[in-house]
């Protein structure tokens, strides 16, 4: 759909759950698998987490302690569990990584067949991620769609996140400020 969320495996419509859920109305991009020859890249998701986050109640839940390190995540649409999973997985990257990382540091980029995650510490314990979806080439009725997964270049993706994050800045101050005075 418009908001960059994926029907699933052989669907062609979105439920009406998602369609009232969502800002985009649930209206089918035109990246159905089979219908289009080509496609432009597109945003799955961006999300900002803070690890050290944790919520204000005495006994929280596991999914408390998860929602409590999401900043902020779009599409706001997307279920709760998927946006739990998806920072759990960044997070365990990063940290994994970082145990080998050395001078490189931890996780800077991702990439899947399907999927290009490019992540930024934008300052100390604040993770900035942007999830982007290859272009979709060729591809037969009926084939696997073929991916151009050297369309998204690294550097690239980096750039967007700094910039984000200097644009947000620049209106609102530091992120980590910004959580503690709107919480």
């Amino acid at each position: 759909c418009e908001c960059g969320l994926w029907p699933g495996a052989g669907a062609t419509t979105w439920s009406k759950a998602h369609r009232a859920k969502c800002s985009c109305g649930g209206a089918l991009a035109s990246q159905v698998w089979g219908m289009a020859a080509t496609s432009r890249a597109s945003r799955v998701a961006f999300f900002i987490f803070d690890p050290t986050l944790v919520p204000d109640s005495q006994h929280p839940s596991e999914e408390e302690q998860a929602d409590a390190k999401i900043v902020y995540y779009s599409p706001s649409c997307s279920l709760a569990e998927e946006k739990r999973s998806q920072v759990g997985l960044l997070e365990g990257l990063i940290s994994f990584t970082a145990m080998f990382g050395g001078d490189r540091g931890p996780l800077r980029s991702l990439r899947t067949k399907q999927l290009a995650f490019s992540v930024l510490e934008a300052e100390p314990h604040t993770w900035m991620v942007l999830a982007m979806r290859h272009p979709l080439v060729g591809g037969d009725r009926g084939a696997e769609p073929q991916y151009d997964e050297e369309s998204l270049g690294d550097s690239t993706l980096q750039a967007v996140l700094r910039n984000c994050y200097a644009v947000f800045r620049l209106l609102h101050g530091e992120i980590q400020s910004f959580v503690k005075e709107h919480s």
